[in-house]
């Protein structure tokens, strides 16, 4: 769950698989036609503010809307934690 709450523990969904792990990257990037690192790198895109295509935006908006709920915080927190460790571990 560690991309939208900060534990650094990115395959663990914490029993929910509405929080966000490579896992989740890896299915939005199968309905993007995108790679798990690929998806990874235009979410982080994304959440620098940066254009993404109208498919992947609500992609993305769904993603975070899901995981949020699952862990009971505010959509842009999610968005938040989750740009802080894509940056860390996309080294950018």
């Amino acid at each position: 769950m560690c991309y939208n709450c900060g534990c650094s523990v990115p395959q663990d969904d914490m029993g929910n698989p509405n929080n966000i792990t490579d896992e989740t990257f890896s299915r939005v990037g199968d309905i993007l036609g995108k790679s798990e690192l690929e998806t990874k790198e235009l979410v982080f895109k994304y959440l620098s503010g940066e254009e993404v295509d109208e498919q992947a935006k609500a992609s993305f908006d769904e993603m975070f809307l899901l995981a949020s709920t699952a862990w009971g915080q505010q959509i842009e927190e999610a968005k938040k934690e989750t740009r802080k460790l894509l940056s860390a571990t996309l080294k950018k």
